[in-house]
Parts: structure tokens; sequence; C-alpha cells
């Protein structure tokens, strides 16, 4: 009874501390709303959350019927927070409005509502880019993968009949009233953050217009065929206007002239009736404050907020002690911080917890992981990888299914010492469940390097690279560089140490 009273009096006082100020996030109402494919958590009304799970996993199924993407099953759950204003430290800088962000062990996404954007218009871009990805290992260029994401995000269904390639009205008005990139540079551009804003925003524009020309607008034009030509050219190494005009038959010092009279025209869409899409059922739950600040917590965490992602940890933990999410991330804020045994103590609760739980084992394993890197002794590596090594067995046995346990299988046998041929087996099996991670992509890459095979790190590091992911694009292009000073100087490359958990 006095245990009870004390926590009753610890929450009291925290909620007094909080209550003068603006709600918290995590004392809203929250719901969570599941389908075959995507978590959403919101805190708009229950009608309109369930609406988006049914659209976005219809919008699934339609791009499977109009494109050559094939079945893809996700390894990974796909999750949507719906929240009330948008927050920079919760992934909101600049313009954004929203963000899809594909991780190892799930994509977390978040839409803010607005008077002018749909909720699902910035997700179904970006989760057009995940089904893209995950369909080949070929390299789209930037504009085509900009404007075929900007064409299909268009797409909408009611009933047996599929929308898509509705003109988009912001973009025809930026045309028409900017200045127009050359096109040359417009096939050329693989980093689009260099540009400045007005022409990052003219880049958009063109890639959808040109994207929308070569889908809808030639009569006796086969994208499919043509696109599929363009892509396996530049692939092979060939200049993207020389690609684009053979594959096409297109000549690009043309080009400008027919997409300006094109869209000043009347831009065709397509409709397709008598389609067979899924009646996508959903389950609605409410969501503890606990679970929420934790979730909220991860958030931050992902984009570098770590002090403010502790400050939805903490409170997490007050309102539910055993609440393993929040006792996961604090031992990562310790462990990041140095404080290595304070940071094991959380990760020890949490497995003491829930010792069912793989993610538990994972997060765990990688605990160990992270200290057989920051050891200089010998024996002290050795330990933490068996160590290591040992959760990671436990987590696979728990979930084989998981790509990112398999991915840290590999990474461990990646140190200076490792195996590269064990390395190679786990990491080819995590890339194969999931061939869009970026994460995934560099450490097989490095597992290629480690094991002589440089060649076959080439095509992984160049998809990284024009797919742009922060943090794994920079790595990619320091071991590409690498990888091409050794080959001058005949030489091994060394490639250091790899990045190891998110």
């Amino acid at each position: 009874m006095a245990r009870l009273r004390f926590i009753a009096f610890v929450l009291a006082v925290f909620f007094a501390a909080t209550s003068a100020a603006a709600k918290e996030l995590w004392e809203r109402r929250w719901i969570e709303v599941r389908s075959a494919h995507f978590v959403i958590v919101s805190t708009v009304a229950e009608q309109r959350t369930v609406e988006l799970a049914r659209d976005l996993e219809r919008f699934r199924s339609a791009v499977q019927i109009l494109t050559n993407i094939g079945r893809f099953e996700e390894r990974i759950p796909t999750k949507v927070y719906v929240l009330p204003h948008a927050d920079k430290k919760l992934g909101f800088k600049g313009s954004i409005k929203g963000y899809f962000w594909p991780k190892m062990r799930a994509n977390y996404a978040a839409v803010v509502p607005g008077a002018n954007v749909g909720l699902d218009d910035v997700l179904k871009h970006e989760y057009m880019h995940f089904l893209v990805h995950n369909r080949d290992t070929l390299s789209y260029p930037t504009w085509f993968d900009e404007g075929f994401a900007e064409v299909f995000q268009t797409l909408t269904t009611r009933g047996d009949r599929i929308d898509y390639g509705q003109p988009t009205r912001v973009w025809v008005d930026w045309l028409a009233n900017h200045s127009w990139l050359p096109l040359d540079q417009l096939l050329d551009t693989r980093d689009i953050f260099k540009l400045s804003a007005a022409s990052r925003a003219m880049f958009y524009a063109q890639s959808w217009v040109l994207m929308h020309y070569l889908m809808f607008g030639r009569e006796d034009g086969n994208f499919g065929v043509e696109a599929t030509s363009f892509l396996k050219r530049v692939e092979s190494g060939a200049g993207s206007s020389d690609a684009f005009e053979q594959a096409f038959g297109i000549p690009v010092s043309k080009l400008r002239d027919t997409l300006v009279k094109y869209v000043s025209g009347e831009l065709r869409d397509m409709s397709l009736s008598n389609q067979s899409l899924p009646d996508a059922p959903t389950e609605v739950v409410p969501v503890a404050a606990d679970s929420i600040a934790a979730q909220l917590g991860l958030l931050a965490w992902q984009f570098g907020e770590f002090d403010e992602a502790k400050r939805y940890w903490d409170p997490a933990l007050v309102l539910n002690p055993n609440n393993t999410l929040a006792l996961a991330g604090l031992g990562g804020y310790h462990k990041r911080a140095g404080r290595l045994d304070e940071a094991q103590r959380y990760y020890e609760k949490a497995l003491a917890l829930e010792p069912q739980n793989a993610h538990a084992e994972l997060d765990y394993g990688e605990y160990f992981l992270d200290r057989a890197r920051a050891a200089k002794n010998s024996d002290e590596i050795a330990t933490n990888l068996t160590e290591a090594r040992r959760h990671f067995a436990r987590s696979y046995q728990l979930d084989p299914q998981d790509p990112e346990t398999l991915a840290m299988i590999g990474a461990s046998y990646l140190p200076p010492g490792g195996s590269p041929d064990k390395a190679l087996e786990s990491l080819t099996a995590a890339h194969e469940m999931l061939p869009s991670q970026a994460q995934i992509k560099y450490l097989l890459a490095l597992a290629y390097v480690m094991s002589g095979e440089s060649a076959k790190a080439e095509p992984l590091l160049r998809s990284i690279i024009a797919w742009g992911q922060e943090g794994p694009a920079g790595a990619a292009s320091k071991l590409r560089q690498q990888l091409s000073n050794a080959k001058a100087l005949d030489r091994p490359v060394d490639a250091g140490q790899p990045p190891i958990a998110e």
C-alpha cells in the first residue's frame, strides 16, 4: 500500500508539472488501427483513421495491378503516426508535411492533417518508392524515381474502380510561372538536396510532367518496354541523355518544347473498372499513454533528437515501469553516452520482463556488438561478440523472418578478424528479405569487399547513393571512393569498421 501511495504521489507531481504547460502529446487520446500491412497510430477521428488504413491497403493492391512490380510481402510493418501538429523534433523540419523513414525494423512514417494536403498524399508517394525499390537492384535515376512516385501518388480507388494520373495542379502552375531547369540537368541530377529550394520544386514539377508525358501523352509509345530499356542502358554506364534518346526515341534538345506544349494542353488520366480490390479489414484499439510516449521517443531518436527521445521515455516509465520499448530506448540512450553498465541494466530488465520478445533479444545483442566495437583488448572483443551472437541466435529462434536479426548476425562477423563468408550468408538472406533497405545493402557491400569480391559491392553501393538515404549514402560514397583509390593503386581496400546498429 505504501508503494502504491508513493507511485500515485510521483504521478501527481509529474502531471502537475506538465499541466501548467500545453498538453503533452502522450496525454492526448490516441487510437491504433491495424490492417494487413499498416499500423496507423492516430489522434484524428476513428472513422478518418480507418479510412486512411483502408485507402493505403487498396493503393498497395492497385499498384500491383497497374505495374510490373509484382507481389512483395513486407517482412517489416509500416507504422504511420498521424500527429496533431508538426514538431521539428519529430521529423518535421523545414517545409516537410510528412515523411516515410525506411529502417530495418519497421518503416516509420508521420503526417499532420492539413487543409491543403490529404493525409495519404505524402504516404502514397514514399510508399511507392518503397515498393519500387524492393522490386529489383536497378539504380533508378532520380527524375525517374520521383516522377513515377508523383504520378502514382494521385492514385485513388472507389469500389472496383482505379483512377490515376490526374494532373497535379500545383506542378502545372509551377511550370507555367517559373524558369525551367535544362533538360540534360534534370536527367543527370542525382542529389536533389544540392539544388536550391526553387530548383528542387522545379525538379519535382519537371520530373512529374516528363513521366506523365511518357506514360500518357504519346499515341505510339510503349512505356513499359521503353522504360526497361532506358534503365538497363543507364545501369550499363550509358549517359542519361543518350540512354533516354535511344530508349524513348525523343531528342533531348526538343524535349522542353514538347513538354511545354503538353502541359499547356488537356492532360489525360486513366481509369480502370471491374478491378479486384481487397476489403481491407481493420482492427481498432486504444493506445495507452505510456505506449504512445515510448513510440514518440523512438520517432525522435530516428532524427537524432536524443534528449527529446529521453524526454518521452522517462514519463513512459513513470506511467508504466515495465514498458519494454522505453527501457530499451533508455538503454540505447546511455549506451550512446558511453554509460555501458547503466545501459546494460535497462536491456536486462526489458528482456527479463519479456523473455519471448525477439526485439528485446535483438536489442541486447546489438548492445554487446557495440561493446565489441568499442573494446581494445582482443579477448574482450571476442567475449562480447560471442555474447552478441548468442542473443542474435535467440532472436532468430523467436522470429526467423526478421531481416534486422539476420543483418546483425552478419555484422557480427565483419569486425577485423571476423569471417566474411559467414557475414555474407546472413547478409544475403537479409537483403533478399528486404532488398530496398540501405543499411543492409551497405553491410552486404562491405562483406563483399572484405571477401575480395568488390565487383559485387559496386551495384549495391551505386543504388544506395542513387536513393540518397542520409547516413548509408554517405558511407556508401566513402567506400566507393576507397574502392576506386585502391583499384588505381592496385592494392586491397581498407574498409574500416562498419556501422552496425540503427
